[in-house]
């Protein structure tokens, strides 16, 4: 899921920013993925056109194994960049590496990297998660490793860092042996500028001037280019090769109001708040044009602890320079972490015109903390008010101690732009450059102001745009809405913010008649109000439905709802005009149901009954669109029918209304990237405001490649499996771990299969262990009779399983049977009823996997599992580890084989 949701549209994404081509003015992109060793995905000379290598970068295969980064590392050196293969000896090398794990030879790495260093290559590492080396990272980067290291916390975060990614790749020193003092132009994305090169001493200074040692003289050109490329780059100096320009060079495009609003609790060393947090702080605001006047940016300090401290107000300083004096002298002060306070001293205080505020500029706080807040419920309302009032609010959580929902609650949406993430304070150096890319790019929203004339400066120079009066809701790139009382006024800088106007019609000029399958999945269970389900549900299908052009060789959509069961009400080919179709999208045909969330069983009916092979149309794009207001019932089953919807070759939109949804389930379900295909509206009413963007998103589809039948990668093939575990003797802590890893599991497992049941049996809650009032002598009988029935029930789950699943009698499915029990010691208390339970299941033909957790005894678990026990059983210290698993689960479950038995440390 990672690898599908996360990696390939990153880098499709980095890729996006370059003038990619064959021509020699153009970037060159190579492609290498690597396991258990490497494997070629395109050379440099593979693709003529940009359009060809972006789809094959969405279509890069995801191969498990283990990590052999050195493989990999040489045959790029070796192999890529050759002359044979595109590349070419008067342009940067450039190769970025992207790995979540250690090497599986560390001094081979170290060495591998070191060979590709000398030979001119300049080595980015981006390390995903908390199983990297941060000293790998190092040895395999280019120096400084403020420069060329990434860490981000997980690969949902992974598109935090690629402008700044694409930022530092642009700024690479060119450093090619052997050639002679000459002129290249350097280009930008709007003008270029000639500059003459200089035959260097025999050390290569890259452009934070760290030296390496070459052989021979070296000529060093500085280009401004701002792109990036995964495994093998060539960045081009001509003009014609296309940059971003980068924020943190160049400054703002416009003035702000900016306070930052800083933890300064118990919880944060002194020497991390010296060392880290005030350099963060200054360094963040030197990157703006700081000063009083009224085109400038002006800023304000707040720190917090048991309350908030003023620092400085936005006309506190005159200076930028008396500003970064005052930040490096905030002090630390100790206490607990209100952030509740602070935030609503900055909404009333911070931002009034008494205290320099301004009414025609974006308003924008930064949150950074390093734990929660001491009252979660006051600081979701004081954020919640902050953003009403039309503050734009990012929030940057560093350390293990911090609650990301929180995160998310106190930010402005959507999160990918919002939200920020480190490992620990010293990584906050590593995101200042993305924190003011993106604090730059905010949409300024301020109320009651007329259509006028805004002038934008940078510290350079300045650009005049004008705004333009809109309606009263503004929808950002992840289209959520906040209302405000009056019509606002919209100054567009470069960030891609869509403003959706309601009455517009858009989406005729964007669809023109291109065809579709669509089909709405609707939540119709009892946490909706009746009338929100009758006029803003069925409202919103009826009046999307006016942008599509409806016919039988046009646009065709269906319609079904669902709570405990899918109540499937309009097919695909029921109506072939739009008045028909409008007319039966109302509350007598599609009654409001009440009942549970069962969202799995609706996409599954949608993807086998409303997209079945005689109803939708193979030469167009399948779409299907889901509203929900909260949590699916099955988060499990709903993961796994998501991705066989997708696997079919259908687009998966999510929209998720209020603040009951699962954010994280919503991206699950959808398409990637969740950035076109998530949406997120306060309330029903606020879907309105979505339809035409969402129309056009849709009428930009183009069909998908349906799944080949014929295809089986796995012995799983048309099989069932069922995960077998005792969530109550395993805790609810390491429950949650082990859903999430199964989680990816089973999406591993779609991506190798074309058709396979799985399940997840975990529930085993004792009956009748409440002792009602008693007599106290009897007390101690009753407790004592309890005691004996409160046991672990792992053989009765698995033979729930067994029984009742895998082996029922009546089923004509032939296909492979499959039990993979998780235990831990605690799970095996009767180790007696688990081996004989054990021994059933193979006798039936189930084969039995077992996934040890801690010290559980080597003889009881080889009398669980299937043979040979080399592929059967897997060993880790806790349930955490099992997430680094998930390649070679899915290789031992599929039939593939493995080396060692696998331990992993603790």
């Amino acid at each position: 899921m990672d690898f599908v949701k996360n990696v390939r549209p990153f880098v499709r994404d980095v890729v996006n920013i370059f003038d990619v081509g064959s021509a020699p003015t153009q970037t060159h992109v190579g492609l290498v993925t690597f396991s258990d060793r490497h494997h070629l995905e395109f050379h440099l000379n593979g693709h003529a056109t940009k359009q060809d290598t972006l789809a094959a970068i969405m279509n890069m295969p995801r191969i498990i194994g283990s990590t052999n980064t050195s493989d990999a590392l040489r045959f790029v050196t070796d192999e890529m960049f050759t002359r044979r293969h595109g590349s070419r000896d008067d342009v940067a090398h450039v190769a970025v590496v992207l790995t979540d794990g250690r090497s599986q030879d560390f001094e081979a790495t170290r060495s591998a990297a070191q060979a590709a260093r000398d030979s001119g290559i300049h080595i980015f590492a981006i390390g995903v998660g908390d199983g990297v080396d941060k000293t790998e990272l190092y040895d395999i980067a280019s120096d400084p490793s403020d420069n060329f290291v990434f860490h981000v916390t997980d690969f949902h975060a992974l598109g935090s860092i690629k402008n700044q990614l694409a930022d530092k790749a642009c700024k690479v020193t060119t450093t090619r042996p052997d050639i002679a003092t000459s002129t290249v132009t350097l280009p930008t994305s709007k003008t270029s500028t000639t500059k003459t090169s200089t035959v260097l001493p025999t050390r290569i200074v890259t452009s934070e001037s760290t030296t390496r040692t070459f052989a021979e003289p070296s000529t060093t050109v500085t280009t401004p280019l701002t792109t990036i490329l995964i495994c093998s780059v060539q960045i081009v100096l001509t003009p014609t090769s296309l940059c971003r320009p980068s924020s943190s060079s160049s400054g703002c495009d416009g003035p702000a109001d900016l306070v930052f609003v800083v933890d300064s609790s118990s919880s944060i060393w002194s020497m991390d708040f010296e060392k880290h947090v005030r350099p963060f702080v200054r360094d963040v605001v030197n990157i703006f044009d700081v000063g009083s006047a009224p085109t400038q940016t002006h800023v304000g300090l707040v720190t917090f602890s048991d309350r908030h401290h003023l620092e400085f107000h936005l006309n506190g300083h005159a200076t930028k320079q008396d500003t970064l004096a005052a930040i490096m002298n905030m002090p630390r002060i100790i206490g607990n972490t209100n952030t509740s306070e602070a935030i609503r001293f900055v909404t009333d205080e911070m931002f009034t015109s008494r205290h320099g505020s301004r009414d025609d500029v974006a308003h924008v706080a930064v949150v950074l903390t390093d734990g929660k807040s001491q009252d979660f419920e006051a600081t979701r309302s004081a954020a919640q008010a902050a953003r009403d009032s039309g503050i734009h609010i990012f929030a940057i959580g560093v350390g293990d101690g911090v609650d990301k929902t929180e995160l998310y609650d106190i930010a402005s949406d959507p999160s990918d732009n919002f939200v920020f993430q480190v490992t620990d304070f010293q990584a906050l150096g590593s995101i200042k450059n993305q924190l003011a890319d993106n604090a730059c790019k905010v949409t300024t929203t301020r109320p009651a102001i007329a259509t006028s004339t805004v002038t934008l400066p940078t510290s350079k120079t300045s650009t005049t745009k004008t705004s333009t009066v809109l309606p009263t809701r503004i929808v950002t790139s992840e289209s959520t809405t906040r209302t405000s009382a009056e019509t606002s006024t919209t100054v567009t800088t470069p960030m891609t913010v869509h403003n959706i106007q309601g009455d517009q019609d858009l989406g005729y000029k964007t669809c023109g008649g291109k065809p579709a399958d669509v089909y709405f999945v609707l939540d119709s269970s009892a946490s909706i109000d009746i009338s929100d389900f009758n006029d803003e549900v069925l409202g919103f299908v009826r009046n999307i439905s006016e942008i599509f052009d409806i016919g039988d060789k046009k646009t065709r959509v269906g319609v079904m709802s669902f709570s405990d069961n899918p109540h499937p009400v309009i097919g695909l080919n029921a109506f072939s005009n739009l008045l028909e179709l409008q007319s039966a999208v109302n509350p007598d045909a599609i009654p409001f149901l009440a009942g549970g969330t069962n969202t799995a069983a609706a996409i599954k009916h949608a993807r086998e009954r409303g997209f079945a092979p005689e109803v939708a149309r193979p030469e167009v794009a399948h779409v299907m669109i889901i509203i929900t207001d909260g949590q699916s019932r099955n988060p499990m089953e709903t993961i796994i029918e998501a991705e066989a919807a997708k696997q079919a070759g259908i687009y998966v939109f999510a929209i998720g209304v209020g603040s009951d949804v699962d954010q994280r389930e919503l991206t699950t379900i959808a398409s990637a990237p969740h950035e076109d295909f998530v949406f997120n509206v306060t309330d029903f009413r606020a879907l309105a405001t979505i339809k035409n963007l969402l129309a056009i998103r849709t009428c930009k589809l183009v069909p998908q490649d349906r799944p080949n039948k014929d295809k089986k990668n796995c012995d799983l093939e048309n099989g069932k499996i069922m995960f077998v575990f005792d969530s109550v003797t395993m805790g609810l802590s390491h429950t949650r771990s082990i859903t999430s890893s199964l989680g990816n599991v089973m999406t591993s497992l779609a991506e190798q299969t074309n058709h396979l049941l799985a399940g997840v049996k975990m529930h085993s809650c004792w009956s009748n262990t409440d002792i009602p009032l008693t007599e106290g002598t009897l007390m101690d009988k009753a407790l004592a009779s309890q005691n004996e029935a409160l046991y672990p029930r792992l053989a009765a789950l698995m033979k729930d399983v067994r029984l009742k699943t895998l082996v029922k009698r009546g089923d004509l499915n032939n296909g492979h049977r499959v039990m993979v029990v998780l235990l831990d010691e605690s799970s095996i208390e009767r180790t007696s009823d688990v081996i004989a339970e054990a021994k059933r299941a193979k006798f039936s033909g189930v084969e039995v996997f077992v996934v040890s957790i801690g010290d559980v005894s080597n003889r009881v678990v080889r009398q669980i599992a299937s043979t040979p026990h080399d592929r059967h059983v897997l060993r880790v210290a806790e349930p955490g580890q099992l997430g680094k698993l998930t390649g070679e689960i899915t290789t031992r479950l599929c039939g593939g084989e493995s080396g060692q038995p696998i331990k992993l440390p603790p």
